[in-house]
């Protein structure tokens, strides 16, 4: 009997919510066209076993309410955050800070913070202060970020619209085919990521593995979480590429994820 991956089991756990039920997520069709409204799995999907992530490597849970986000956010700001003119004064104010997030046509213009832990900027904003929203940080495995095969960017989903609410923007076809191109910029240096994935993942999904056994390892991991996208293109993942994956909380299922993947672009 072959065996199936965790990501393959998802058609099983996926079966058993629809049978049963589960939580309430956003109506089909709120963002317009076509949407993710589960995941998808192609058929007879078979690969090795993955180990389900430990408790401080699944950072996730949705806080509500808007505190502690940054000033050009608050209510009654329009002007956005930008890299050229923020990142360095926010780096004054904490060495965590190591980078910025630009995701076209939303909000999602912060500073990237690292800690020694998946749990801090959980509870705190980018300036160390105690915070619901939290702060956008990078995986603390990634502290290595240019030999980092997979890096990874956690944020909360906040009903205000904030933090990483707008990744779900790429739940809508229209989007993820006219925006493509995601910016990180690390420590002074400008890199950009072509998205090749958009998923709803249950939690116990194994999609934030930094450690890979081998160079096909690699390249089939990614590979079958783009088969799993709603949405395809042309961007495919190499043994020598880097893979930025952005998590956020969603609420199609209990305890899901909305992942968006994208490879370094090529020099």
């Amino acid at each position: 009997m072959k065996k199936r991956t965790a990501i393959g089991l998802l058609a099983l756990l996926v079966a058993a919510l629809t049978l049963y039920g589960c939580a309430a997520g956003p109506a089909a069709g709120e963002l317009g066209g076509d949407t993710i409204d589960a995941p998808e799995l192609p058929p007879n999907a078979t690969a090795v076993p993955v180990t389900t992530p430990a408790a401080t490597d699944s950072p996730y849970e949705d806080l509500p309410t808007p505190d502690g986000i940054p000033d050009v956010h608050d209510q009654g700001q329009t002007e956005k955050l930008s890299y050229e003119r923020d990142y360095e004064s926010y780096a004054k104010q904490n060495s965590d800070v190591v980078g910025w997030i630009s995701v076209p046509n939303t909000i999602i213009e912060y500073p990237v913070v690292i800690a020694k832990d998946n749990e801090y900027y959980l509870h705190y904003n980018y300036k160390k202060e105690k915070s619901k929203s939290g702060a956008i940080f990078m995986d603390y495995r990634n502290a290595d970020f240019e030999n980092s095969r997979h890096v990874i960017i956690y944020g909360h989903n906040m009903r205000n619209g904030t933090m990483f609410h707008e990744l779900n923007s790429y739940k809508n076809k229209d989007f993820f085919e006219q925006n493509p191109v995601i910016t990180l910029y690390y420590k002074g240096e400008k890199y950009e990521y072509e998205v090749f994935s958009a998923n709803v993942v249950l939690a116990d999904i194994n999609f934030i593995r930094t450690k890979f056994k081998s160079d096909d390892d690699f390249v089939d991991y990614f590979a079958e979480f783009k088969s799993y996208s709603k949405f395809q293109n042309d961007v495919t993942v190499g043994p020598n590429d880097q893979v930025l994956t952005l998590s956020t909380c969603t609420y199609e299922y209990d305890d899901s994820r909305f992942i968006v993947q994208a490879r370094r672009v090529r020099n």
